[in-house]
């Protein structure tokens, strides 16, 4: 994170301001940061409202030392108004908060294995990281793993369920604390491309009915067992290496 000094003359452009943005809005709150909502204000200083698929870019977003872009897919919505919003905004530096997504199935995967996304979002993911990348914008592509919190936890919506997936393959996730931290070196840094994740990587079986018994909920079944290719995430970079206990 910039010094108090340097935040003095730092400004934070924040797209949107959902659960990873208004963290870290708080966490450089001693610097001047402009920060977007869609339809419900965040009661956050200096937030204001942009519709990212019908409104033209607001002044106060128009100009940034920094830029955390990280609206989902389906609210990113097409290539083109992606591409539109990279010509007309203006920051020192973009980060962009893709997704591990854009790998795809292959097993064992680092910032080296080329993508291959399956599903659309993924899909859009790839092309809006490739658009970045040709534009003029010094950029940052950051592709967390799945983000998780003590508050915000899959576990929890999974209690009780049959859940679809693989029980034994493994679980990549990402604590939003740690994802702040590594935002912070990417301000600092100079990487193109980082993979945010934990560098623990427990059967989800075992994780997520480890966390409800825990937490003193049902655990969840799993309907799939066989588990074939194992997708694991890693980073090639052992100095934002995540060894923190996941929650």
């Amino acid at each position: 994170m910039a010094s108090r000094l340097e935040c003095m003359t730092m400004k934070y452009s924040i797209i949107a301001l959902g659960r990873l943005g208004q963290r870290y809005a708080e966490h450089v709150k001693d610097c001047l940061v402009v920060g977007s909502y869609n339809s419900q204000p965040k009661e956050f200083p200096n937030e204001v409202q942009f519709d990212f698929t019908k409104d033209s870019i607001p002044d106060s977003l128009q100009s940034s030392d920094v830029l955390l872009f990280n609206l989902t897919p389906s609210v990113i919505s097409s290539l083109a108004l992606f591409e539109n919003f990279l010509k007309n905004i203006r920051t020192k530096h973009f980060i962009f908060i893709s997704s591990t997504s854009v790998y795809g199935d292959q097993g064992e995967v680092n910032e080296d294995t080329p993508p291959k996304p399956t599903k659309d979002s993924g899909k859009l993911l790839l092309a809006c990281e490739q658009a970045l990348i040709k534009s003029n914008h010094r950029y940052t592509i950051i592709r967390p793993s799945g983000i998780v919190s003590e508050e915000s936890h899959p576990g929890r919506f999974m209690s009780g369920r049959n859940v679809p997936v693989n029980g034994e393959a493994s679980t990549n996730l990402i604590h939003i604390l740690d994802l702040v931290g590594i935002i912070d070196s990417a301000v600092e840094g100079d990487y193109r491309v980082i993979n945010a994740t934990n560098i623990h990587t427990p059967k989800k079986k075992e994780y997520y009915c480890d966390f409800c018994q825990r937490e003193g909920l049902k655990p969840p079944s799993f309907e799939i067992s066989d588990p074939g290719l194992d997708k694991i995430i890693k980073t090639k970079f052992s100095e934002l290496e995540v060894h923190s206990p996941l929650p």
